[in-house]
């Protein structure tokens, strides 16, 4: 039987009458990508960027320059923080915002960028690094309108496999952003939210923050000031909600 393997395996054709020995099939090894750290990857990037610097600076010409300053460095990095953010670290994803313009994505375009990467972070598994971090991010970002906010954080809420400080955080949000409504539904909505954050054991941290929307007194730039009563010079009561919408100036004076 070893005769047509030989000849099989030397060019030759084996004799009619032999029978024909399969060779092994030789399957390849599945390849094993290692998943690199959110801190060696920002150390590998800074390397990089030093080095482009340092490649600018020894140019010869201005062209040269504006050649090299043109290469994307920021792409080049891309797959490899996108893959740490798949991985369970959602700071990878973070990075992805906030290299927005270095990854040429244009202005126009950057709202969708942000959109995409959010819904990467609000998916991604509850005890993923950086996820409260990422959550609150979403709950504080300003250029996004309060419903796409209220979309968003909804959606982390009603994740059951999501616990801890990331749900409590939008469910926090959730509830003063509904709250804050000058729709009545919402505003309900966003008190029930808020009640059931302060009924709730597992968000004790959170509760003073909650209580504090309830009761409509906010001390923040862009919160909603305190309500109060007073008189004016000629007697007649008035209320700062009264005044709502438009701009007051409150002067506070004293004796000594």
């Amino acid at each position: 039987m070893l005769t047509p393997l030989v000849l099989l395996l030397l060019g030759a054709s084996p004799s009619p009458g032999a029978a024909l020995v399969p060779l092994p099939v030789v399957v390849p090894l599945e390849t094993v990508v290692a998943i690199e750290s959110y801190e060696d990857l920002m150390k590998d990037y800074a390397a990089a960027k030093s080095a482009r610097r340092a490649e600018i600076k020894a140019a010869k010409s201005a062209k040269e320059r504006r050649v090299r300053r043109a290469k994307p460095l920021a792409t080049e990095f891309l797959a490899r923080f996108q893959a740490v953010g798949d991985s369970g670290d959602v700071r990878g994803y973070l990075w992805m915002l906030t290299e927005a313009r270095k990854l040429g994505i244009k202005k126009a375009d950057r709202a969708s960028h942000r959109l995409d990467v959010y819904g990467r972070i609000i998916m991604a598994k509850g005890d993923s690094k950086g996820f409260a971090d990422a959550i609150r991010r979403i709950a504080e970002d300003k250029s996004l309108e309060a419903s796409q906010r209220v979309s968003l954080l909804k959606r982390v809420m009603g994740r059951d496999d999501v616990v801890g400080e990331g749900k409590c955080i939008a469910q926090l949000s959730v509830g003063s952003l509904l709250f804050d409504s000058d729709v009545e539904s919402e505003k309900a909505m966003g008190e029930q939210i808020l009640k059931e954050l302060i009924a709730s054991k597992t968000c004790s941290d959170f509760v003073a923050a909650a209580e504090k929307t309830l009761s409509g007194v906010s001390l923040e730039v862009g919160g909603k000031a305190p309500d109060f009563q007073g008189t004016t010079i000629d007697g007649d009561t008035f209320k700062l909600s009264d005044y709502r919408g438009k701009v007051v100036l409150v002067d506070f004076f004293g004796f000594w």
